[in-house]
């Protein structure tokens, strides 16, 4: 059976330009402060590699949207959030690691290299999850204590919250996958993506605004912003892993249009089916059908429109080379999906 799938768009290499500018910001400033933790804490520790491994690669967009947000509200010295830079993409990583061994995965099947439990073990992976969590609080709240009160306390109750309301999200999540129940569109907006994504996303881009200005209404507006950014990636690349995820057990929203399209014999019937123990044809030949039913039009339209509203609230901002390529990652992200035929 020929295998179908989605494949990215890069036509206008927006995505290669933000991660070579995010690698660039990450490699000059961010991973120095990462690093400087790291020895200060581990000096020779055996697992320091592990945790090197566990920050390793990735396109750092949301240090990008950090980055972006910060200097689009008038920031000028990036090097003011660095620290909190480095420990928003500490808390990312740790997530990753657990979603790895909460999957009980040994390869990461988007970049086909060995995840830290495949690589070391479970024990020492939720070591590194442990680590970096402790890490990333650390190098938040100890460099924004020149801060002024009143954004010292948002930042700490910003970073807190989000990491609180992401662990939630993924004992949510967890349920879920260990369930086999297919959620409601609202439960996978409300829980599963808002804590897979929209959260931290949320979180960069209102901290970059956070640090550059007092302005209330640029403040709000990239928090808005930031979660329905999050909401847009995470939706994209949960189609991408259409077939990783039935395996796993997560159904997302291609999933979700595509169940609901169906009848009541019919929805019977693909929930027997995705209960039984599915061979990798029987991966290949469900994803198929819900890549190519009509109902995946229904999925790209709604990322389209999640892409469009982000492109309305921008309005608010001055126009800068910023907000410039802002927009066209929006439109990239929304438009970033296609149908091999």
């Amino acid at each position: 059976m020929k295998k179908k799938s989605f494949n990215s768009i890069l036509e206008d290499k927006t995505i290669e330009q933000a991660v070579e500018i995010s690698t660039d910001f990450f490699n000059k400033k961010v991973f120095e402060s990462i690093k400087q933790e790291f020895d200060f804490y581990l000096n020779a520790w055996p697992l320091k590699k592990a945790l090197y491994d566990s920050i390793e690669g990735g396109k750092r967009l949301r240090a990008f949207s950090c980055l972006l947000f910060y200097k689009m509200c008038g920031g000028k010295n990036s090097d003011e959030i660095k620290n909190i830079v480095a420990g928003m993409e500490l808390i990312h990583c740790a997530s990753l690691v657990l979603d790895d061994e909460l999957d009980k995965r040994d390869i990461r099947p988007d970049r086909k290299i060995p995840t830290i439990r495949g690589k070391y073990s479970p024990e020492e992976a939720m070591l590194v999850v442990a680590l970096n969590v402790m890490y990333s609080f650390d190098l938040i709240f100890s460099n924004i204590i020149d801060f002024e009160p009143k954004k010292r306390d948002l930042i700490k109750e910003l970073f807190v919250r989000t990491v609180s309301e992401g662990g939630m999200g993924e004992i949510e999540k967890w349920k879920f996958m260990n369930s086999r129940k297919i959620p409601s569109k609202k439960i996978y907006w409300k829980n599963l993506v808002r804590s897979s994504g929209a959260l931290f996303f949320q979180m960069a881009c209102k901290i970059g605004a956070l640090t550059a200005t007092n302005d209330k209404k640029l403040i709000d507006k990239a928090t808005v912003i930031g979660y329905n950014l999050g909401e847009l990636l995470q939706a994209g690349d949960d189609l991408k892993d259409i077939k990783e995820d039935l395996r796993d057990g997560f159904y997302s929203l291609g999933v979700i249009n595509y169940y609901e399209s169906l009848n009541s014999k019919e929805k019977n019937k693909f929930k027997e089916k995705l209960k039984r123990k599915l061979t990798e044809r029987d991966l290949d030949i469900i994803a198929n059908e819900i890549v190519y039913s009509k109902s995946m039009k229904k999925t790209f339209d709604e990322i389209k429109e999640k892409g469009n509203q982000i492109i309305e609230l921008l309005s608010v901002f001055e126009e800068s080379e910023e907000k410039k390529f802002l927009i066209r990652i929006v439109n990239y992200l929304k438009n970033r999906m296609k149908v091999n035929s």
